[in-house]
């Protein structure tokens, strides 16, 4: 990218409830993580969590926080931010383990 780019402030959660059919049980979660970027150009926070609910259920729950200096981003920010996007990403792709009861 070379021109500078639109790049609003925001927060967003993201809740997600899984139930498995009752003939089936988790045996592991995906790992917690916890991402922040202290570069001042392009502040961000991510985190995802996944914990077991009631009855078998598993909930997921991303937390992004996007906080750059103003609403237009310099091009030589969009590194970082594709790193984000990469992070985030990856988050979608990790897999529930589970087993028959």
């Amino acid at each position: 990218r070379r021109s500078p780019y639109l790049c609003f402030a925001s927060r967003v959660e993201e809740t997600q409830h899984f139930q498995l059919p009752t003939e089936l049980h988790v045996t592991a979660l995906p790992l917690d993580r916890s991402i922040d970027s202290s570069d001042p150009a392009l502040p961000y926070r991510f985190s995802s969590s996944y914990t077991r609910g009631d009855n078998g259920s598993v909930i997921a729950k991303r937390i992004l926080e996007f906080s750059p200096a103003g609403v237009v981003c310099d091009a030589s920010t969009f590194p970082a931010l594709l790193a984000l996007l990469r992070e985030i990403a990856l988050d979608y792709q990790q897999a529930l383990a589970y087993a028959p009861n």
